[in-house]
């Protein structure tokens, strides 16, 4: 039994270990790029679970996160930016294209909405005229007469009197 709890108790220190590398107590994983305390160099996890020193340009490299700018093509390359772009342009196009969504709409429910009114205003009341349908005679009809008939002379009785 005593076998059992220490087993029981050995099990998450097993899935406790790092997959990675050890950095200032920190489990990094393989691939990770941190930057350290100390300067603000940047530093990575190799692949064989060492810290090792992110690599300059033009240094043979083999993965992009062995890079100082993650752009590895079997020697680290540096990204270089377009001066003559500005972000501002983007910036602008996208505003513009709102704007011009938002005409858009607003032209459609305006547009819906006087085709709905037109509708409204041309629909006439639809006439519907019945021919003479010949009614068959029934026996509630005589009765009704009869009803009728009998309150008649009770009428006129009381009238009389």
């Amino acid at each position: 039994m005593k076998l059992l709890i220490l087993l029981l108790l050995a099990v998450p220190l097993v899935y406790a270990q790092c997959n990675g590398c050890d950095y200032n107590g920190k489990c990094i994983n393989v691939g990770t790029q941190v930057l350290t305390s100390e300067y603000g160099e940047p530093v990575y996890c190799s692949s064989d679970r060492k810290i090792e020193s992110a690599k300059n340009e033009n240094d043979v490299c083999l993965f992009d996160y062995e890079c100082r700018s993650f752009f590895c093509d079997d020697e680290c390359k540096a990204i270089n930016y377009d001066e003559n772009f500005s972000f501002v342009y983007l910036s602008y196009g996208i505003i513009f294209i709102l704007i011009a969504i938002l005409i858009f709409a607003l032209l459609k429910s305006i547009k819906f909405k006087r085709k709905k009114r037109t509708n409204i205003l041309n629909k006439k009341p639809i006439k519907v005229e019945l021919k003479s349908l010949k009614k068959k005679p029934n026996r509630y009809d005589k009765l009704d007469v009869n009803i009728n008939s009998s309150m008649e002379k009770l009428n006129e009785l009381f009238k009389r009197k």
